[in-house]
């Protein structure tokens, strides 16, 4: 497994740290990406006949950050049992999409789309909710993720060399493989109406409806019906806003300590998918 991991973990002072370890991309960025994850056919197929999501809708996109947290920053041990951990559930997770097409985790296709839709989304939700990154942090960053990435399984090369190479992938699937599943239909649903009590699930809602449709690609919004308009659109900036205001205001160390405590944290391993 020492091969599996090569490169990993990454240390604290890694540009992927540090912007993986802003709090505010946790709630900015990770409905996205679940959304994004399931509206590939095949990846909507696994959850939907492998997981509870109907009755814990976020629990998958928590235990895939907690797995990936702890295998690009855990100690060593903990980074080796995660990739461990990591490998064991996907090698189980195999079916036929509604369509009559076979799937499997390992599929190098699927994996590269998942770990994909994580990165794209960190360096978005960062780019509109912290601030930009310059080129040469970008270069680095993607560099670090695929690490993430042959360590989650990726064969090596896989991935696309660059990061413009890596947009110009990221798009062409948008554009051509995504599709509003009755699993992103689901999911969308919850993240309008978050299953919690009553007025919280109103303005829970509204909050993260804003923030995840501002980010989604416009067929997909619409397709999944998420509301979109005018007033949506300025509410959407404000909170960006707002955001990158805090980000200039609270020091970096400040913000990040909470992300910083929770990679050493053994607690974070009872979500680990084992």
């Amino acid at each position: 497994m020492a091969s599996v991991t090569n490169g990993l973990p990454l240390s604290r002072r890694s540009v992927l740290f540090r912007v993986a370890a802003e709090p505010s991309l946790l709630l900015t960025s990770g409905p996205r990406a679940l959304l994004l994850q399931v509206a590939h056919p095949s990846v909507a197929a696994g959850v939907a006949q492998h997981s509870d999501y109907q009755s814990r809708p976020w629990v998958r996109l928590l235990r895939t950050l907690a797995v990936v947290t702890s295998l690009t920053f855990a100690d060593p041990p903990r980074s080796r049992r995660a990739a461990g951990q990591l490998r064991r559930r996907h090698a189980e997770i195999r079916g036929t999409t509604e369509s009559g097409s076979p799937y499997q985790a390992l599929d190098p296709d699927l994996l590269l789309w998942v770990w994909a839709t994580l990165g794209d989304c960190l360096v978005r939700s960062h780019e509109r909710f912290v601030r930009p990154l310059t080129e040469t942090e970008l270069e680095e960053l993607y560099s670090e993720w695929k690490l993430v990435a042959y360590a989650c399984g990726v064969p090596a090369g896989a991935c696309p060399e660059t990061w413009s190479d890596f947009g110009t992938y990221f798009g062409d699937m948008v554009d051509a493989e995504l599709l509003p599943t009755d699993v992103a239909c689901t999911v969308a649903g919850y993240v309008r109406r978050p299953p919690v009590p009553f007025p919280l699930n109103v303005v829970s809602g509204e909050i993260m409806q804003t923030i995840t449709a501002g980010q989604l690609p416009a067929h997909l919004r619409r397709d999944l019906g998420f509301d979109w308009n005018p007033v949506r659109a300025l509410a959407f900036e404000a909170v960006a806003a707002t955001s990158r205001l805090a980000g200039r205001i609270i020091p970096g160390g400040i913000r990040r300590a909470p992300v910083v405590v929770a990679t050493t944290a053994p607690m974070l391993s009872s979500l680990n998918p084992d």
